[in-house]
């Protein structure tokens, strides 16, 4: 999609957002659309790295992966961070 994904083997997908307000802005959007992920911004993070921490289970279903997919895939062209 476009977004940097901190690759590995776990249940924890950090992806990099930068900027700050940007990182705020995507997770209210994911939070009013039933989501709950971590953010972190400066001083949790070094400046321009804020990102938000997204845990899964295996209990997920496959619906609500997708809904979690096409928030980011909506919140990332609003705000200009993906193509």
């Amino acid at each position: 999609m476009g977004y940097h994904v901190i690759e590995g083997r776990t249940a924890i997908v950090p992806v990099i957002i930068g900027d700050d307000t940007k990182a705020m802005e995507i997770w209210r959007e994911l939070f009013e659309n039933g989501i709950f992920v971590n953010v972190f911004i400066p001083p949790a993070t070094p400046p321009n790295k804020a990102m938000l921490r997204n845990s899964f289970m295996a209990t997920h279903e496959d619906s609500q992966l997708d809904q979690i997919i096409d928030c980011y895939y909506r919140s990332g062209k609003r705000l200009g961070l993906i193509d």
